[in-house]
C-alpha cells in the first residue's frame, strides 16, 4: 500500500488557506488551486472531476488526498490518479508549480516590501522564515506577550511596551510580518532622521503623533538626563510633536545608545540578518559587552578558539566556520558508570574541567546564540548547545569572596538515576514478588544533569518526562548515596533545591515507580525486611501519642486499615487484647488462634505510641490463610472485611459449643450508658461466652 504524508505544519497552511469554507466549486478551484496558465482547461476539469471522487464540489478532505498525491507521489502514482490520460503526460512528465500564482503572490509580495523599505528580497524571505518560527502559531502575528519574550533581558522593561507600539502600525495589539518588516527597516536601515522618528514612536503611549507631558517626563526618566538637555520643544500645551522629538534628538545625542541598542535588537532579536561584516562584528560585540549576566536566568557557552575564527573570519571578510565546541567539551571514558546508561539532559554535553570565561569559553545570551546558529550553523555534535544557568557565586563556590556575585555554573551536577529490578535485572512489577529468589535490587537507569537550584520537583517532572511516565503522581525519588556514603532519605517536599538537599556530584537518587496495587516496593520491601534499612522519617527514640499510630497502605489494603483502625478505636475490646486476656480464652479454642494473635499485636502496636506507623503483614498473612477471598491483592468491602474478621476472632476465641441464651432488654427510657453497657455484655456473651 502506498503512503503519502503531509507534515503538520502543511496541513495547517492548507487549512488557512481553505478558509473555513464547507465546499468549492470548479470555478473557485481553478481561481485558487489550479490557476497556472499552462494547465489546459480539459486538465483543469479532470483533476477537478479526480479530485472530487465524481461529486459537484470539493470537499478539504478530498483536496487534501489530492494535493498530497499530485505533489508527494511518485510519476506512475500521478498518472494513475489521472486515469492514464495520455494528454496529460506532458503535463505530468513537467508538471507546473500548483501553487504558481501563491508563488507569484509571494514573490511579488517581496518585491512589494523590499520596494519600499530598506531591506533586499533575500532579506525579506529570510525574515518570513524567522517570523514563520516566532509569530503566535495560531494568530501568525506576534502578541505583546510573544514580542516581550523576544527582546525580555536585552533592553529595559520599561521600554517593551512602547518598542511593541512603534511595530504595531495599526494598532491592533498585533503584530504582523509586513509590519514586523517595515518596523525593522525604519529602526535599522533607514536614514537617522527616520530611526529617530521610530524612536519617538517609543514614547507616544497613545500613538496620536505628539508626545504628552507624561511622555516627555517619562522619556527624561527612562533615558537617565541631566536638566541640562532637558529641551524638547513643546506647545501651549506642553505637547512635543515627533518633528519636535526628532530635531531635538539630533541635536543632543541623548537617544544615541538606545539607537544602538534597537539595531541590535532588531538583528539578534527580531531576525535581521546583517548586512555586512562589519554591521555583524559591531552588533554582536555590542549587544554581548552591554548585556549582564543578571539579564538571563540561561546563557549558552561557546568556545573561545571558535569565536576567535569568527572575529578573524569578519576583520579579513572571510566565510565564518561553523560553531565548534569541540575544545571545551569532554569526552566519557568507557569506564565510568555514566558511559554505560543514558544520558538526560537539558544542559548538553559536559565541559572539560577548569575552564576559564573570555580564556577558554564565552558567554552568550541565548538570543544571541540563536542569532549566531541562524546566520552561520553549527558542526554536527561540536556545535551542540551548551545552556548554563546563572547562579550565585556561594551555591557554585561556597569559599568565593563575593558570594553574592552571579556566576555561570559550568559543571552542573550529574546524578546516577536508580530503578527498581530483580537480582536478575529484570523489571519489578509489584514489590510482592521480592523474596530470597528474586530480591529488590536498584539498578542504574539513566545519568541526569542538572543545576544545583533545581528543585526535587523540577527533577521530577524532567525524569518522568524524558522516560515517558504518564503518572507524576506514581513517581517519587529518594537520595541514596551522597559524596560515597550511603544516605536513604524520601525527598517528599518539591520544593526543596538540590543545593538545599546537599546533593552533590555523582550522587545516586532512585525514582521509585508506584506498583499495580499502588504500593511503594521502597516501603513494602522495608516492611518485609527484618535487616532492611528504616526510613529517616522513622526514629525509634521518638515518642508517639498513643492512639495516632497509622497503618501503612500494603497495596490496595485501604479497606483493611479503616476496619482496623475502627475496631482497635472500641476501647473495651482493644483492652481486651492489650491486657492479654485473650489467651486465656484461647486455650480452650479449638483453632489455632493466628487471627486472634496477630490481632493482638497489631492493637498493642497502634497503642504503643512507639512508631509512627506499622503495617499488618502477619495479620494479613492470617486472615488470607482462613479467608481466601483476601488473597487477591484487590480492593474489597470494608465492611464484609469487618465481618469476617469478627468471625475469624470468634472462632479463635470461642471455648465452648454450646452457650446459654440471653434476651437483650428494651432501652425502656434507661440512660444510654447502662444500655450500652448491657449491649456490649450481650456481644461479648454472644461472641465469645465472656463470664
Amino acid at each position: 500500500m502506498l503512503s503519502f504524508t503531509v507534515s503538520a505544519d502543511e496541513l495547517k497552511r492548507l487549512e488557512t488557506a481553505w478558509d473555513g469554507r464547507d465546499l468549492i466549486t470548479e470555478d473557485e478551484f481553478f481561481a485558487d488551486v489550479l490557476c497556472h496558465p499552462g494547465i489546459p482547461r480539459t486538465t483543469r476539469t479532470r483533476i477537478f472531476t479526480k479530485f472530487c471522487e465524481g461529486s459537484s464540489k470539493l470537499s478539504f478532505q478530498y483536496f487534501v488526498i489530492g494535493i498530497v498525491l499530485l505533489t508527494k507521489a511518485d510519476k506512475d502514482t500521478r498518472f494513475e490518479f489521472l486515469c492514464n490520460e495520455h494528454e496529460v503526460e506532458r503535463w505530468i512528465e513537467q508538471p507546473p508549480q500548483l501553487t504558481s500564482r501563491h508563488s507569484e503572490i509571494h514573490y511579488n509580495f517581496y518585491q512589494v516590501l523590499a520596494g519600499v523599505t530598506h531591506l533586499d528580497e533575500q532579506e525579506v524571505e529570510e525574515l518570513e522564515k524567522v517570523f514563520g518560527s516566532i509569530n503566535d502559531t495560531k494568530l501568525c502575528k506576534l502578541t505583546r506577550n510573544g514580542f516581550g519574550a523576544l527582546v525580555g533581558g536585552a533592553i529595559a522593561n520599561h521600554f517593551i511596551d512602547g518598542l511593541f507600539r512603534a511595530f504595531d502600525e495599526n494598532d491592533d495589539g498585533l503584530v504582523d510580518f509586513k509590519e514586523l518588516v517595515c518596523g525593522l527597516s525604519a529602526s535599522c536601515r533607514g536614514p537617522h532622521t527616520a530611526r529617530l522618528n521610530f524612536i519617538a514612536q517609543l514614547f507616544d503611549s497613545d500613538s496620536d503623533g505628539y508626545l504628552s507631558k507624561e511622555d516627555i517626563h517619562s522619556l527624561y526618566m527612562h533615558l537617565n538626563l541631566d536638566k541640562t538637555v532637558q529641551t524638547i520643544h513643546t506647545d501651549e500645551l506642553g505637547r512635543a510633536s515627533l518633528t519636535d522629538f526628532v530635531c531635538w534628538a539630533n541635536e543632543t545625542k541623548c537617544v544615541d545608545d538606545l539607537l544602538e541598542i534597537i539595531v541590535q535588537l532588531g538583528h539578534i532579536c527580531l531576525g535581521l540578518h546583517p548586512s555586512s561584516a562589519e554591521v555583524e562584528l559591531t552588533v554582536v560585540c555590542g549587544f554581548k559587552q552591554r548585556v549582564q549576566l543578571d539579564a538571563f536566568a540561561e546563557w549558552n557557552i561557546v568556545s573561545s578558539e571558535w569565536w576567535r575564527q569568527w572575529v578573524h573570519a569578519l576583520m579579513s571578510n572571510s566565510k565564518v566556520p561553523p560553531i565548534n565546541n569541540a575544545s571545551i567539551i569532554t569526552v566519557k571514558q568507557k569506564n565510568d558508570w555514566s558511559y554505560k546508561v543514558p544520558s538526560l539532559s537539558n544542559e548538553g554535553a559536559p565541559l572539560a574541567q577548569n575552564l576559564v570565561l573570555n580564556k577558554d569559553f564565552e558567554a552568550l545570551a541565548p538570543c544571541l546564540w540563536k542569532a549566531l546558529l541562524r546566520w552561520h550553523g553549527s558542526a554536527a555534535r561540536e556545535g551542540i548547545s551548551l545552556q548554563r544557568r546563572i547562579l550565585p557565586a556561594r551555591i557554585v563556590d561556597p569559599g568565593a569572596a563575593n558570594s553574592t556575585e552571579s556566576v555561570i555554573e559550568l559543571y552542573p551536577l550529574t546524578l546516577l538515576i536508580l530503578r527498581h529490578g530483580t537480582a536478575s535485572g529484570s523489571w519489578l512489577h509489584s514489590a510482592f514478588e521480592w523474596n530470597k529468589e528474586s530480591s529488590l535490587r536498584r539498578l542504574p537507569w539513566c545519568v541526569v544533569s542538572e543545576s544545583r537550584i533545581c528543585t526535587v520537583e523540577e527533577l521530577l517532572e524532567l525524569l518522568t518526562h524524558q522516560l515517558h511516565i504518564n503518572d507524576v503522581e506514581s513517581a517519587r525519588l529518594w537520595t541514596i548515596e551522597i559524596d560515597g556514603s550511603p544516605h536513604k532519605r524520601l525527598l517528599d517536599n518539591d520544593s526543596v533545591t538540590l543545593n538545599d538537599l546537599k546533593i552533590q556530584q555523582s550522587a545516586q537518587l532512585l525514582l521509585e515507580l508506584r506498583n499495580a496495587d499502588m504500593s511503594w516496593p521502597e516501603e513494602v520491601s522495608c516492611l518485609e525486611n527484618s535487616n532492611a534499612e528504616g526510613y529517616t522519617a522513622d526514629n525509634s527514640d521518638l515518642s508517639y501519642t498513643l492512639g495516632i499510630t497509622g497503618l501503612y497502605n500494603m497495596g490496595n489494603t485501604c479497606y483493611m486499615n479503616s476496619a482496623l483502625q475502627c475496631l482497635s478505636n472500641t476501647r473495651p475490646l482493644t483492652n481486651y487484647f492489650i491486657e492479654g486476656r485473650h489467651k486465656i480464652d484461647m486455650k480452650g479454642s479449638k483453632s489455632k488462634g493466628m487471627v486472634a494473635t496477630e490481632y493482638a499485636n497489631v492493637v498493642k502496636e497502634l497503642w504503643s505510641g512507639k512508631k509512627r506507623n506499622i503495617a499488618p503483614i502477619k495479620l494479613r498473612d492470617a486472615i488470607k490463610c482462613a479467608g481466601p477471598v483476601f488473597a487477591e491483592r484487590s480492593q474489597h468491602d470494608c465492611q464484609e472485611f469487618l465481618s469476617i474478621l469478627l468471625d475469624l476472632l470468634h472462632e479463635d476465641l470461642n471455648q465452648i459449643e454450646n452457650k446459654p441464651f440471653i434476651e437483650l432488654s428494651d432501652s425502656d427510657g434507661r440512660p444510654d450508658s447502662v444500655v450500652a453497657k448491657e449491649v456490649f455484655y450481650f456481644i461479648s456473651v454472644t461472641m465469645f461466652y465472656l463470664e
